[in-house]
């Protein structure tokens, strides 16, 4: 795994594992229990347009790839 992927995956499993939500539940003042704060953390609910894009890029460009040979998924240095 490269070094900036071993960093930012370090760095996220610290931000959801250091009980975060669970001290915020705690706050009277922040009105949400831990689960609803877990569930406003769901990433997907802030994809926007991605699948629409992704769909757009496919369609564009499938055409220019339609028959082309799969090259080897290996890369050695």
């Amino acid at each position: 795994m490269p070094r900036i992927n071993r960093t930012v995956s370090s760095s996220s499993s610290r931000f959801f594992n250091c009980g975060l939500t669970a001290l915020l539940a705690a706050e009277e003042a922040f009105g949400l229990s831990a689960e609803e704060i877990d569930a406003l953390l769901e990433p997907s609910l802030y994809i926007g347009r991605c699948p629409e894009q992704v769909e757009a890029f496919l369609a564009k460009y499938a055409p220019f790839w339609e028959g082309a040979e799969a090259a080897a998924s290996e890369i050695s240095l």
